[in-house]
């Protein structure tokens, strides 16, 4: 008798969860003297918070919340990327069993 396990796509595309995931910067904003936790590509933050880890907290749940995504916080001074946390991402290729 032959029997065949699940079949397993290896095609990324049949991936919707990639058009749902959002991307979220944490950056000092110079004018407001506040944090703020920005989605990637909005016009404003989606919330605003007095400290960067307060900020950060909030962007991972609001990743966690639309499936999944990176969190990216930035230095106050300069404002480049300092930590990078990757959220609730489904893994497209599970390992069998």
């Amino acid at each position: 008798m032959n029997v065949r396990g699940p079949v397993y796509h290896q095609d990324p595309s049949n991936y919707s969860e990639e058009a749902t995931m959002a991307d979220y910067d944490v950056q000092y904003d110079k004018d407001k003297g506040d944090w703020g936790a920005k989605r990637e590509g909005a016009s404003q933050a989606a919330g605003r918070y007095s400290t960067q880890a307060e900020a950060h907290d909030a962007a991972v749940g609001f990743a966690t919340r639309s499936g999944g995504g990176e969190v990216r916080d930035h230095r106050k001074d300069n404002n480049q990327i300092r930590n990078t946390d990757t959220v609730g991402k489904k893994d497209p290729y599970p390992p069998r069993g």
